[in-house]
């Protein structure tokens, strides 16, 4: 299978013949035929419904950082790819590149929050002694919430995208 691209088509097409009638370098008529083994119909369905998906998820991950300084400016500009949820495309290399990229550095800052919530001084604390000491631990907890809660988000992206090949 191959992609026959022109205008704004483009189909998964088997050739089953192709004959070309050399004239000069730069005058070479041709007469191909192919057999179309992808309707474009169905994928765009589908492609439209996982587009819509993925921008929910991206839109999620996004107020689920809030305040968080994360920024998404690459996976933004990488979701934004004309050809990303085309399989095969530098695209969607660029895209998945994207996703795995964020992905660790959200297990990264996971680990990071983890390790300063389970070391807050105040852990041992009396709750009525160190009401301060408590309240950092909520905003610790509450960090690390929102950073699990952006890499199920960016998680879901990458799910969706492996879904477009499939």
């Amino acid at each position: 299978m191959v992609w026959l691209t022109w205008a704004s088509f483009r189909r998964r097409v088997v050739v089953k013949s192709f004959a070309a009638n050399y004239h000069s370098p730069w005058w070479i008529p041709y007469h191909i035929v192919c057999t179309v083994v992808h309707q474009s119909g169905l994928a765009s369905a589908i492609t439209s419904a996982l587009e819509a998906q993925i921008s929910a998820d991206f839109g999620n991950a996004l107020s689920a950082a809030a305040g968080s300084g994360l920024e998404f400016t690459a996976l933004q500009k990488s979701l934004s790819g004309q050809n990303a949820l085309v399989t095969g495309t530098s695209d969607q290399m660029q895209l998945l590149a994207a996703v795995g990229g964020y992905l660790d550095a959200l297990d990264l800052e996971i680990a990071a929050q983890s390790a300063k919530l389970i070391n807050s001084p105040a852990s041992h604390a009396h709750r009525d002694t160190n009401i301060e000491a408590f309240a950092t631990i909520v905003e610790r907890a509450g960090s690390l919430a929102f950073a699990v809660a952006t890499r199920s988000y960016i998680g879901r992206i990458g799910t969706h995208l492996n879904r477009v090949g499939n």
